[in-house]
């Protein structure tokens, strides 16, 4: 994995790399404090974007970590080479790809992923992402499976047991598909705000599959709506004791 050292100019994962450095704790109600050094990450939006972390450089004097991307099971069947090049613009850019697995038809709940009925369209995209990584250069990913599991936004989410045993097909099916599985970091990626009646615990898989832990947060500032601008401790620190506990 690449581990660029970069100041933090936007929050939109929270990656806990345990080989990479310290884990944030809290210092207090007003701050939180963390040791080692910070990989930020951003999400462009745009298909092309790696000129634009270019200029980031230029203005920063550093590199972008990571690249969040999202990724449609089945992105491959309109456009063969659709996951490739997501792939390659972020490592054209100087970043790891952070590759959210999105499932985004009615049909497909965990339940349904669970029970192998996509297993042949999880092998269509985990194939794209070993032709990716053959490129080689040491080229890497972080995949999440199925982001914020834990809302009733996405078809695939309220139901904690089915999304374990779907995460860990996924999983399988990648590390029997690409050839070296050692270049692919899993991720848990709940969104901090949790439905009722589960919390982000009941989802996770466990540490035999998950390499990463990140959340999704939202400050929303002062968009109308909003409770207006939350400063880190607010908008993030209670997700984070949760996902420590």
């Amino acid at each position: 994995m690449r581990k660029i050292a970069v100041p933090l100019i936007a929050l939109a994962v929270l990656a806990s790399l345990p080989s990479v450095g310290g884990t944030a704790h809290a210092a207090g109600p007003e701050l939180i404090v963390g040791s080692g050094p910070i990989y930020a990450g951003m999400y462009p939006n745009t298909f092309w974007f790696s000129s634009d972390f270019d200029t980031f450089e230029t203005d920063t004097g550093q590199r972008i970590t990571f690249a969040g991307r999202f990724h449609n099971v089945r992105e491959n069947d309109g456009w063969p080479e659709a996951t490739k090049w997501t792939l390659e613009e972020a490592w054209t850019a100087g970043s790891t790809p952070f590759s959210n697995l999105q499932f985004t038809r009615v049909e497909e709940t965990a339940a349904y992923v669970a029970s192998g009925a996509l297993d042949a369209q999880i092998t269509v995209w985990a194939t794209a992402v070993k032709d990716w990584l053959d490129l080689g250069g040491g080229r890497s990913l972080i995949i999440a499976p199925m982001q914020e599991m834990n809302g009733d936004w996405v078809y695939y989410g309220m139901d904690p047991a089915n999304y374990k045993v779907a995460y860990a097909r996924i999983r399988s099916i990648v590390e029997a598909t690409v050839t070296d599985p050692t270049m692919v970091r899993w991720a848990f990626a709940p969104n901090g705000w949790s439905e009722e009646p589960y919390g982000i615990a009941d989802y996770y898989p466990g540490g035999g599959l998950v390499d990463i832990i990140s959340l999704s947060t939202y400050n929303f500032g002062d968009h109308p709506g909003s409770n207006g601008w939350m400063n880190p401790p607010m908008s993030i620190q209670q997700w984070v004791d949760e996902a420590r506990d």
